[in-house]
């Protein structure tokens, strides 16, 4: 098969489509990475693979993406492929579209994680079900990676056929490995010193979705309710420039001179899991999530999880030895989750084991060569039916 992943931004393409790139063209498929860079557009090859930059902007304006959607057309239509995979909410609305129009054979859409849920207002819920209905006219496959995803599309009846699966999400095990990683050998000068105190981390864009306000004003309540115990607090992650959203800047720099040297902030890197394997404490207080591929990060490093109680996160802290849930915007509900590892620190440590279970449901050359037999399944069964 020639197949095209398509997404709409770079660190989607990089975080999470390498591993499945390399596994197709390991089965002798040929893969072209499409993506939105900025402005930048044309053929470009990265670590070894053919990657074509086209201009997607994040927001739903009609005009442009009519011209997004007029220029992979144009793109489809001179490349030939047999099957176009898209992921995210943007580049499954543009792609899809594009694909369908160009003639291509076989479209799958990814979703992770559908922009409506069950904390949405009713009318945000249906107006954005109707438009993912419209969208299964111009899709042969859905993949989701949340088991609520699955349900809601089955319920729906998103997709005309029963071709939706839930796939779930993966991580590298040999990557996050806690008995790999040596303190000492961190890049950061901040963590090469002896580790002294209880830290607390979490890793994400620094958008107000993923909660930044919350761990920030919670980590000041922790440090005032503990005067005598030392604390680290750990942001790992950056604000991609094609953000809309920037103003969390001016909170994380007040709370830097708030919190002082107990603040670190890492901005974008690639050695996210010694980062993690410095956390006592793992924290994703999102207000929006598919199946958070961080929390699974933490959970293959054996971390303790204090996550919101929002869709895909609920599905993963799903008991109380492998974390909390907190109610999503609650910096009260933050901290008394904070609080309550640190007085109950050592009964916590001694019942985790999220490691092994991460590593028996979420292991991503287990989870990725998964899904491309359902691809390549259907492709087969949907090709011998047009014939």
């Amino acid at each position: 098969m020639k197949v095209c992943q398509l997404c709409a931004v770079k660190f989607t393409a990089e975080k999470f489509l390498l591993q499945l790139v390399e596994s197709l063209e390991e089965r002798n498929h040929e893969v072209t990475l499409v993506y939105g860079d900025g402005q930048r557009s044309g053929w470009e090859f990265k670590r070894g693979k053919k990657v074509f930059l086209v201009e997607i902007k994040r927001n739903f304006k009609i005009l442009y993406k009519i011209k997004e959607i007029f220029k992979l057309y144009s793109f489809f239509k001179k490349e030939k492929f047999d099957v176009v995979h898209c992921h995210s909410p943007i580049g499954g609305l543009v792609g899809r579209i594009a694909a369908k129009l160009a003639g291509v054979n076989f479209i799958i859409y990814t979703v992770h994680g559908f922009y409506f849920h069950d904390r949405s207002n009713k009318l945000t819920y249906k107006l954005h079900l109707l438009l993912e209905k419209f969208l299964g006219f111009f899709t042969d496959l859905i993949l989701t990676v949340s088991r609520e995803d699955f349900l809601t599309a089955q319920e729906n009846k998103i997709l005309r056929s029963n071709n939706i699966f839930y796939i779930g999400n993966g991580v590298d095990s040999n990557i996050f490995d806690p008995y790999r990683i040596q303190r000492n050998n961190l890049s950061s000068p901040i963590l090469n010193a002896k580790k002294d105190g209880i830290y607390f981390g979490m890793v994400g864009r620094l958008v107000k979705e993923k909660g930044v306000m919350e761990f920030l004003e919670s980590s000041h309540k922790l440090m005032q309710s503990f005067p005598d115990e030392s604390f680290k607090f750990i942001i790992v992650g950056g604000i991609l420039e094609t953000e809309r959203d920037k103003s969390i800047t001016k909170h994380i720099n007040q709370y830097k001179r708030i919190l002082g040297d107990s603040l670190i902030l890492t901005g974008f890197i690639n050695n996210v899991e010694d980062y993690i394997n410095c956390m006592d404490v793992f924290c994703l207080p999102s207000y929006r999530e598919g199946l958070p591929v961080s929390i699974i990060e933490a959970m293959m490093m054996n971390k303790y999880i204090v996550a919101t109680n929002i869709r895909g996160s609920r599905e993963l802290v799903n008991n109380k030895s492998l974390g909390i849930l907190v109610e999503p915007k609650s910096t009260q509900e933050l901290f008394d989750a904070f609080r309550y590892y640190v007085n109950n620190r050592q009964n916590i440590e001694a019942k985790l084991n999220s490691r092994a279970i991460a590593i028996n449901l979420y292991e991503v050359k287990k989870i990725t060569k998964y899904q491309i037999d359902i691809i390549e399944k259907i492709y087969k069964e949907l090709i011998l039916n047009e014939k």
